[in-house]
């Protein structure tokens, strides 16, 4: 599976949802993996259960991991030039 460009800055998940494409974080090399793509929210108890399950679509297969295991792209936003209407 491709590792994510090193120059790409991630940060941890605050909210997930369907269609979102994220990344996790391999532990045994600190590197992270992905991307994937969020195609289910199961929920037994939504306090302390929720799994995301994940599709890798390079290799064809899924996964379930927590919220605190997924991070996403931190995209910075860009204000709008002086005199700009938006």
């Amino acid at each position: 599976m491709p590792q994510i460009e090193r120059h790409q800055p991630l940060k941890k998940a605050a909210e997930i949802n369907v269609g979102d494409v994220v990344w996790t974080k391999n532990y045994e090399d600190e590197e992270f993996v992905g991307p994937y793509h969020v195609v289910e929210i199961r929920a037994k108890n939504i306090s302390i259960s929720t799994l995301y399950v994940l599709f890798d679509s390079f290799d064809k297969t899924q996964i379930q991991v927590r919220l605190h295991d997924i991070y996403v792209p931190i995209i910075e936003k860009i204000e709008p030039p002086r005199g700009h209407n938006t």
